[in-house]
């Protein structure tokens, strides 16, 4: 997922790149007509009160756009688009990351209780050695020794 979000931001970003959003960007791209060039060229004179550029672009310059133009308004909500793209895929990287950490984190849980396991099954093995080690074999048994008392006793005072 994420390499398709950074695809589509790769993708956009090439496709506008050449946009600006300034006033007669296309002239950058395109070739301008000679009112423009005449228009660019000349140098205004700085108005006295505001000591700035009063030169405008050249508002007959017609519009140079080879395949699909965009407004200004266009440009600015593709370019907010991309920005909150851009920050998703940033959460969506910290996400990722926290959920690594937690597999991580769960797959140590894992070989802990994997080991916990293998010492309890060993554990368990131990015990019933110790249990075969310690019930009374058939030889033990006090019936027997009981019952040989009493056959011999019987013998004996006969």
């Amino acid at each position: 997922m994420i390499k398709k979000v950074f695809s589509f931001i790769l993708i956009f970003s090439l496709l506008f790149s050449h946009f600006s959003m300034e006033e007669c960007f296309q002239l950058e791209d395109c070739p301008p007509c000679e009112k423009c060039k005449e228009c660019i060229e000349k140098e205004c004179e700085p108005c006295p009160e505001l000591e700035e550029c009063i030169c405008d672009p050249c508002p007959e310059c017609p519009e140079i756009c080879d395949g699909e133009c965009y407004t200004d308004e266009e440009v600015q909500n593709i370019e907010v688009y991309i920005q909150e793209l851009e920050q998703k895929d940033s959460l969506n990287v910290k996400i990722q990351e926290s959920l690594d950490k937690e597999i991580y984190m769960y797959i140590q849980q894992d070989s802990l209780s994997q080991s916990i396991m293998k010492d309890m099954e060993h554990t368990i093995y131990l015990r019933d050695e110790l249990i075969k080690e310690v019930t009374p074999k058939w030889w033990e048994n006090k019936w027997l020794w009981f019952g040989m008392g009493v056959f011999g006793t019987a013998i004996i005072v006969k």
